[in-house]
């Protein structure tokens, strides 16, 4: 399941997996940092800003803080992956840490599960279906063209 290989991380492997660990811990470390008190002042969606629309990935932070606070029902309702994204980021900063600290690789049974092109295929198709409803679920209340039209890429077009 879990197998330390003999091979050492070479200084470029070590590199590489500190540029991965600051990228999967950055939005963990935020959503805790902002459950205790501190400002985050860029969560906002630059796309969302834009254009007033949401990108498949609005509601990740605020679903990440909530996670952190313990309010699983606020997650899901800020983004139905929130829970499973920030699992998946969890999991990759654990898996970069022992393999930091012990200097070796570290193979693992869900490695070759996220390489795996169908699985993540699958998974970009799912993201897609689930914007789509978020996506109609607000044109149907008329939230996505008022939010258009008063955003900066609609007060320029109209």
């Amino acid at each position: 399941m879990f197998e330390l290989s003999d091979r050492l991380l070479s200084a470029r492997d070590r590199r590489v997996n500190f540029v991965k660990l600051t990228i999967f811990s950055s939005p963990l470390l935020v959503a805790l940092f902002y459950n205790h008190g501190q400002q985050v002042p860029f969560l906002v969606c630059p796309f969302k800003y834009l254009t007033g629309i949401p990108c498949p990935g609005c509601g990740l932070t605020r679903s990440f803080i909530a996670i952190v606070r313990g309010d699983w029902s606020q997650a899901i309702a800020q983004n139905l992956f929130g829970p499973v994204v920030f699992a998946c980021f969890a999991i990759a900063t654990i898996h970069l840490v022992i393999e930091l600290v012990k200097k070796r690789h570290l193979s693992a049974f869900y490695v070759k599960i996220i390489a795996d092109q169908k699985i993540q295929l699958l998974c970009l198709f799912i993201v897609l279906i689930y914007h789509g409803y978020r996506l109609y679920d607000l044109s149907k209340s008329g939230e996505l063209s008022a939010a258009f039209f008063k955003s900066p890429l609609g007060n320029l077009l109209f």
